[in-house]
């Protein structure tokens, strides 16, 4: 009797699981049910999520797109915001030098893996938004946030157009033979210095210290009090930039930059070099046949001759060209910041650009007798 009874539990706990198992099954296939949907719901929610931000990233590159033309149209109308953007005096000028570096830029950006400008900006774009990096010194971040681009594509741009104008401006000719010195000499020239062949002066560049203490202390200018970079400028009677040196540790004289800088080979018998009192470069010019004029030393005596005081006043005139075009070359805001040593895959180009672009903004000083008198 007692089996009996136990048999009977057992089938009622038996009926009794089969239903939570037919039960569960229920459930099972409910809830795959419903998983499939979700999935397919989430499918679509991929769908339109990519769909809304193909039509977000379009919107945004037409607005970029809106925004560059915007100010380029701007620019191009404007003779005053063009200069104060980018140093050009009209926008023939820059048009100009946009052709002009077009057509290297095509060759050098086939070399450049990974470099280069976005899609969303032309050649005019780049060249009006990295010259006013260069004219007013704005930061990366400033660009992006005006021309609604990430940062990393600002500083790729201006890497890329930086190291290409460097190379494709300095390997441009702009040494000018002798004879087009002569028929470019300007009045004051001609009735003081007219074998005149260039004009000499050195600049220096702020820059970080350095992390190695030697070259820490070869870059440190006891003349400015800070560690710099120097450069070499030589320019024409007519203001024309027509040498560029690299940039060197701005300890170095004046004299030991000339020296190792390719100037000399340039030089030809007879010509005329005019600089300032640091250039004590005669013996070396003399060698080549070559004078130098530059102002008169005190050598110990309490004040210059009358003589002496003449030979200034007129060496004084005759550089004033050149004073005009360094500052020229420093009205680029970016070279009066301190480079910092995250830069200095950047600093030699960068100032090779500022000061051989002074060739194409606007003329040469070309005559000036007037205001040198």
């Amino acid at each position: 009797r007692k089996i009996a009874t136990l048999e009977g539990t057992i089938e009622q706990q038996k009926y009794h699981i089969e239903r939570l198992q037919e039960s569960l099954a229920r459930e099972r296939n409910g809830h795959e049910q419903r998983v499939q949907e979700l999935v397919t719901e989430n499918k679509e929610h991929k769908l339109r999520i990519c769909h809304l931000e193909g039509r977000l990233a379009e919107g945004v590159k037409q607005t970029s797109e809106k925004t560059n033309v915007s100010f380029t149209m701007q620019l191009m109308s404007d003779v005053e915001r063009l200069r104060f953007y980018t140093g050009f005096s009209s926008a023939e000028r820059f048009q100009r030098f946009v052709a002009f570096v077009s057509d290297g830029y095509k060759v050098y950006k086939e070399d450049q893996t990974g470099k280069g400008r976005p899609p969303t900006f032309s050649v005019e774009d780049q060249l009006i938004l990295v010259l006013s990096r260069l004219r007013l010194g704005l930061l990366e971040k400033d660009l992006a946030y005006r021309y609604q681009v990430s940062l990393s594509t600002i500083s790729r741009l201006c890497t890329f157009w930086v190291e290409f104008l460097a190379d494709y401006l300095e390997s441009t000719p702009i040494w000018p033979s002798r004879q087009v010195v002569d028929e470019c000499m300007p009045s004051v020239f001609k009735e003081l210095y007219p074998t005149t062949r260039v004009i000499l002066d050195c600049t220096e560049l702020y820059i970080e210290a350095p992390n190695d203490f030697r070259t820490q202390s070869d870059t440190f200018s006891a003349y400015k009090s800070h560690n710099t970079a120097k450069g070499l400028l030589g320019i024409s009677p007519n203001g024309f930039v027509s040498f560029v040196s690299d940039l060197t540790p701005g300890r170095m004289s004046d004299k030991m930059l000339t020296q190792n800088s390719a100037l000399y080979r340039l030089l030809e018998p007879g010509d005329f070099v005019m600089a300032d009192r640091g250039f004590t470069i005669e013996e070396d010019l003399k060698e080549r046949n070559v004078d130098l004029n530059i102002p008169p030393f005190l050598s110990g005596k309490p004040q210059l001759s009358c003589e002496d005081e003449v030979k200034t006043r007129k060496i004084a005139k005759g550089r004033v060209h050149v004073e005009r075009v360094i500052a020229q070359v420093k009205s680029f805001r970016i070279l009066k910041f301190v480079f910092r040593n995250s830069m200095s895959q950047l600093q030699n180009p960068t100032w090779k650009v500022c000061t051989l672009l002074c060739n194409f903004t606007s003329d040469p000083l070309l005559d000036r007798s007037e205001d040198l008198r």
